[in-house]
């Protein structure tokens, strides 16, 4: 795919003339780019590209001179940028990247730079590597905490920068490795509420790594929250809390991947009683997401309800399918009921109207303005 960072960073080097193309315009020229340099023209001449290019902007796009183009086009084929491997949906993902339609190319450029220098500090570093899991957690890097400096994590602003650039259903995982016994209440105050720890032993001689998961969409919405952070251990030794410095609720299970079905069968079981009994064992226990976020559950239709618990049952789907599932049947009672989209808006934590907007839409809802 074409490295549409380094194109927009000798866009802006080179070619001063495109930037004075107004938002909308600059998305148009992509696409106009797109039809212009397809693989069927592949052959042509330089001459004839820009022939073609201008023919098809017209008098659109007056400040973009024949040799501003042609410069373009040329400094792409001396820097074997693929023109000809693009295709519109790469441009579309590329520009929208889940801002939407409205949003222009322009736009998400500076974003997207604050990214790729994270993500390059990182590939020097060669800690780079992709996992896979079911929640299709991407792991950006892993970063020595004792031997690094602070500055080197992604502030609030450069973690909603990250997720508005993901794409659906994958969320980014930040791990800091630290030697056991450290400090955890350092990491929390790093959380800035996104951060789920996930404390994993590899063995009793590795230290212990924290990750923070931070989603778009609330991929974790089914993790119930605690007043503290909650931390998963991966063997059967349980690490001493007491060095921990807060006080709190730690919930630790011998297996990271007995969480989900645990926690869903807990969740579930509250969405059908009428009247759910929290456990007591600690603050906020049981206290589960949507109850905390005022989303009535007890109002969804009951058959629905077991119709989707069976087919969890029956392992047709799986547990985070499954809540996602209740998540949208939610959201929808409770928008067709008030209408109330600054409401939702509170209740999935998004930043805009216009996210929570897209989000309803996405669903199928049509929302009134």
């Amino acid at each position: 795919m074409i490295d549409f960072f380094q194109i927009s960073q000798e866009i802006r080097k080179n070619f001063p003339a495109l930037l004075e193309l107004s938002d909308s315009e600059k998305d148009d020229f992509w696409l106009i780019l797109k039809n212009t340099l397809s693989v069927e023209k592949k052959s042509l001449s330089t001459d004839q590209l820009v022939l073609l290019f201008l023919d098809s902007v017209k008098d659109t796009y007056k400040k973009v001179t024949e040799t501003a183009i042609r410069q373009f086009i040329e400094y792409g084929r001396e820097k074997n940028f693929d023109f000809f491997s693009i295709t519109q949906k790469d441009i579309r993902d590329f520009i929208s990247a889940e801002y939407g339609a409205g949003k222009s190319f322009s736009s998400v450029r500076v974003e997207l730079s604050r990214i790729n220098q994270f993500y390059k500090f990182l590939k020097q570093e060669n800690q780079l590597k992709v996992v896979k899991n079911p929640f299709e957690k991407i792991e950006l890097g892993k970063i020595d905490y004792n031997s690094k400096s602070e500055d080197i994590l992604p502030s609030e602003e450069d973690i909603q920068t990250i997720l508005s650039a993901l794409p659906r259903n994958q969320a980014v995982v930040f791990a800091i490795t630290v030697e056991k016994g450290y400090n955890l209440t350092d990491l929390y105050d790093l959380s800035f509420g996104y951060t789920e720890y996930v404390i994993e032993n590899e063995n009793s001689a590795n230290p212990i790594t924290a990750a923070f998961c931070y989603t778009k969409e609330d991929l974790w919405s089914n993790v119930p929250e605690h007043e503290d952070s909650r931390v998963i251990v991966s063997d059967s030794e349980i690490p001493d809390t007491s060095h921990y410095g807060r006080a709190g609720y730690y919930e630790y299970l011998t297996h990271p991947a007995w969480y989900n079905d645990l926690l869903f069968d807990f969740w579930l079981n509250d969405i059908i009683s009428e009247a759910p009994e929290n456990a007591a064992d600690g603050p906020g226990y049981g206290e589960l997401y949507y109850s905390n976020h005022e989303i009535n559950l007890h109002s969804i239709d009951n058959a629905i309800v077991k119709k989707i618990k069976a087919l969890y049952n029956e392992k047709k789907i799986s547990a985070h399918y499954a809540l996602k599932n209740f998540r949208w049947l939610a959201i929808r009672k409770i928008y067709e009921k008030t209408h109330d989209l600054k409401k939702i808006q509170k209740l999935l934590k998004h930043t805009t109207l216009n996210t929570t907007r897209r989000y309803l839409q996405n669903m199928g809802i049509e929302v009134k303005e």
